[in-house]
């Protein structure tokens, strides 16, 4: 019987079912066909990125008049006509342009959604701060998410690629300066630039593929080259500014951010298929359609960047990691009440003074400003604004920043700019301001030399920025040095600071400690462990090896393991060091703020041979079961010092009492008046010495 052959629309149908988690032989059996057709067919399409058979050697290769040195596989989408090259940005407080050029400024709080697509999975959410400032990101495409997360105080950046394996993997992540900037490209082409500014805020760039044409939603409006429309809101309406930014505040069950809502969305199997002509043969399902999404367009990575691959972790260690999890209240809608007035001695004729001087200096500036599509103007406007709301020049690097930006992305897709003339000896504008774009122009304690910074002595990093006879400084602990046993095994901890640069001798101190009332007390046990640089602003350190397991009470659950992290970065200068706490959240309830610890054990529960339950379970219906010690570390720790001085108190009176009774009982005959130590002397006598008996 001869094997059955998939058509090409059942094949990228084999793709996408895979995606959605399907087994191979469960595949296998809906195509009836055999699992090894299966496999081969996937590790095809994981090589190559297509589904058709290699071409064998005896048969004559195919030609194409795709570009040399270019490889194009599966669908590509043809634009027979011009389209506008679109940008969407979210700058500094923050300054936002639609993708087809209509700029505004939104103050509102809360989470929102930036651009999203409307036929396919792929959106982008930020989370604006009480001061107005993007605070996080998150980039999705399908059940692959990425984000970037810095709302708390002081701004601990967490980055983090979720849910990311062979066959979720839909996003191209490229990253720099040790994650103070990454590019994105989603399946359909598009581009998002993130790039952390002053370890504050974010920026965050959109720049569509000509394939999002009239698909695009969000705060940055819909790209088809009228700005006339852009303030289109959820309804379809075209609305004012304040009621198009209020429609794309988002709800509790739209959340990226808030863990719960996050993961329900991402277990959603995804499948879409677009139609075909009748070019492919009749197979099992009635249309022909296409299954493969993601657009197989070439694309050119950035320069000297690196590619931040999904990392496959093991079921354990992916637990085992920070979550990012915000509470509601900051996800939530809310109407800025910062004041727009001009403040602090500021007026737009000095705004405009400083932010021109600014730009101006910058060394790629007379070249850049030649380019169609940099649009200066625009970026001295949403300088001048800036200084406006903020009463202060903290976002005046950005211009700069800004201008950069427009002019690589010009000169990268521009292909019109680009001179293959080899023979001139002038150099290119392409040349020349690559060249010299490097990051924060190497602050200014390095050389910029194509593209990339060579630091100083004693400095560091990719934009010299990090002194290296420095210890690092590590943030005061928060939520994050909470460890919940509960929910993850507590292996490992993340601590986060300023100073962390990439280093063979990274190393991790760890102290054990005690839990004493609301304060920590620092042990005697220490061992140095070696560190994982994650990022600029983290470094993971493994704490299994010192964890201290002390044997508990049945009943008695408040005791909780206390490490203190400090961090080297020479393996010789150590940074101060933070508390770490692991606590079961089953059983009690910790609050961190600082440096300082506040845990109680929780009222609604029962304790049953040293496990805790809930009030309303039925093991605490039982007679045996112990009660709850409700320890309250402060009220205990002052009693105990009371009661304490109080006995020290008696027992110094009785010994007082005991030597006054002991000397009155063998010392004789002694003047007071010339007592010395046991030697006394009568007048006119001899000296009489007194042994004490």
């Amino acid at each position: 019987m001869p094997r059955r052959k998939l058509t090409s629309a059942q094949k990228w149908q084999v793709i996408g079912m895979r995606t959605t988690g399907l087994s191979l032989r469960r595949i296998a059996v809906h195509f009836g066909v055999s699992y090894s057709v299966i496999s081969r067919l996937l590790k095809r399409h994981k090589e190559s990125g297509t589904v058709d058979e290699r071409e064998r050697s005896d048969r004559p290769r195919k030609t194409s008049a795709s570009p040399e040195n270019w490889e194009i596989h599966g669908r590509v989408n043809v634009v027979g006509v011009k389209r506008p090259t679109g940008r969407c940005y979210s700058y500094t407080d923050p300054n936002i342009r639609t993708v087809d050029g209509r700029s505004f400024v939104s103050l509102a709080t809360g989470e929102f959604v930036l651009y999203k697509l409307k036929k396919t999975p792929v959106e982008v959410h930020t989370i604006q701060d009480k001061v107005g400032q993007n605070c996080a990101v998150a980039v999705r495409a399908a059940s692959d998410i990425f984000i970037v997360y810095g709302c708390g105080s002081p701004k601990k950046w967490i980055v983090r690629r979720l849910n990311c394996n062979e066959q979720t993997q839909h996003l191209k992540v490229f990253e720099r300066s040790l994650g103070t900037a990454f590019e994105i490209i989603l399946p359909s082409g598009t581009r998002v630039n993130i790039g952390i500014r002053g370890n504050s805020w974010l920026n965050i760039d959109i720049i569509p593929s000509f394939t999002d044409w009239n698909q695009t939603e969000g705060k940055c409006g819909t790209y088809n080259g009228d700005s006339s429309d852009d303030f289109t809101d959820r309804n379809g309406d075209i609305v004012g500014v304040a009621d198009f930014i209020r429609s794309w505040g988002v709800t509790q069950m739209e959340s990226l951010f808030v863990a719960k809502i996050r993961n329900e969305i991402l277990s959603i199997p995804f499948f879409y298929c677009s139609c075909l002509p009748d070019e492919f043969p009749d197979g099992p399902i009635t249309e022909k359609a296409d299954c493969s999404w993601e657009d197989s367009l070439p694309t050119c990575p950035p320069l000297n960047w690196g590619q931040k691959k999904c990392q496959l972790l093991g079921k354990r260690e992916a637990i085992d990691d920070v979550e990012i999890d915000v509470p509601e209240n900051m996800i939530t809608f809310e109407e800025s009440t910062m004041s727009t007035d001009w403040k602090n001695g500021w007026n737009a004729t000095v705004a405009r003074q400083k932010c021109e001087s600014t730009l101006h200096r910058s060394p790629i500036f007379k070249d850049c400003s030649s380019l169609q599509n940099v649009q200066n103007d625009q970026t001295i406007e949403s300088c001048i604004t800036d200084i406006q709301v903020s009463g202060s020049d903290i976002f005046l690097s950005d211009v700069i920043e800004r201008m950069k930006s427009e002019c690589l992305s010009e000169l990268r897709f521009n292909a019109s700019l680009w001179n293959n003339n080899t023979e001139s000896s002038e150099p290119s504008l392409i040349d020349t301001v690559f060249d010299n774009a490097c990051p924060n122009d190497c602050s200014f304690t390095g050389t910029c030399t194509k593209g990339q910074c060579f630091c100083e002595p004693s400095y560091t990093g990719d934009d010299c920025s990090i002194k290296t006879d420095r210890p690092p400084i590590l943030y005061d602990a928060s939520e994050e040095s909470l460890c919940d046993l509960s929910k993850r095994p507590c292996t490992s901890t993340s601590v986060f600071g300023e100073g962390f640069f990439s280093s063979a001798s990274i190393k991790c101190k760890l102290t054990q400690a005690t839990l004493i009332g609301s304060t920590i007390i620092e042990g005697n046990v220490t061992k140095i462990e070696t560190g994982n640089l994650e990022s600029f602003a983290e470094v993971k350190c493994p704490i299994a090896g010192i964890i201290n397991r002390r044997k508990r009470s049945a009943t008695k659950v408040s005791d909780h393991d206390v490490i203190l992290v400090s961090v080297s970065m020479d393996g010789t200068k150590f940074s101060s060091s933070v508390p770490v706490v692991m606590f079961n959240s089953s059983c009690s309830s910790c609050v961190i703020s600082g440096n300082t610890v506040a845990c109680d054990i929780r009222s609604d529960i029962c304790i049953r041979n040293g496990e805790c339950f809930e009030i309303t379970n039925e093991n605490c219906a039982s007679s045996n079961i112990a009660p709850v010690e409700h320890v309250y570390p402060t009220i205990s720790l002052i009693i105990g010092i009371v009661v304490g001085s109080i006995c020290l108190l008696a027992i110094v009176v009785l010994v007082v009492v005991k030597m006054y009774n002991h000397k009155r009982r063998f010392v004789k005959d002694i003047d007071e008046p010339n007592f010395t130590m046991g030697l006394a002397k009568e007048s006119g006598s001899a000296p009489v010495s007194h042994k004490f008996k």
